[in-house]
């Protein structure tokens, strides 16, 4: 893909530690995996993607991976400013992280526009599931959000997937604003 772009688009990368926010990146980057430690502060890159809707568009991403440790969350949501999507991780092994969920949200909502996109992300490592997806859902529909799972036997097709659904959603809502605005000149 050229460095030609239609829309730039900032998308923040947050959840509880331990929640495969990096892991994610790195596998929707196609670097190769290498045992992570925890991110210090935030970690960025960027990649170009293709969008279909009616036409094709050129979407250029910036994605912010922030770390999960509470005692950095204070600077985390100074990443919040110029976003236009939100992937916010939660590990279906712990509940603590889907307890988090909660304060990662009211901080979305005291820093972010209020249009902000954001997904769920229900992510497993292994077996011993605590948080059940009917759960899942019901929290994303409470808060207007999308979700979808991931696990590490589906996570190389799926974050393709997800990223593509997000973005989609917050193209979908420029283009809708676009042609509003064209109509009131």
């Amino acid at each position: 893909m050229n460095n030609q772009f239609d829309y730039l688009y900032k998308l923040v990368v947050v959840g509880a530690q331990k929640t495969g926010k990096t892991y994610f990146i790195n596998k929707f980057r196609q670097a190769e995996y290498t045992q992570y430690g925890a991110t210090i502060g935030v970690e960025f890159c960027t990649k170009q993607i293709n969008i279909n809707l009616e036409k094709d568009y050129n979407v250029k991403l910036q994605l912010w991976d922030t770390a999960g440790q509470e005692k950095i969350q204070a600077i985390t949501t100074a990443y919040f400013r110029g976003a236009t999507g939100i992937l916010l991780f939660c590990n279906v092994n712990d509940q603590s992280s889907f307890e988090k969920c909660n304060v990662y949200l009211k901080q979305i909502k005291d820093y972010c526009n209020e249009n902000i996109k954001v997904m769920l992300i229900g992510n497993s490592f292994s077996s011993g599931r605590v948080v059940q997806t009917d759960k899942l859902v019901q929290f994303a529909e409470q808060n207007n959000i999308m979700y979808t799972e991931i696990n590490e036997q589906n996570i190389t097709e799926k974050c393709d997937a997800v990223i593509q659904r997000l973005t989609q959603s917050i193209l979908q809502q420029s283009l809708e604003k676009a042609k509003k605005e064209k109509q009131v000149e």
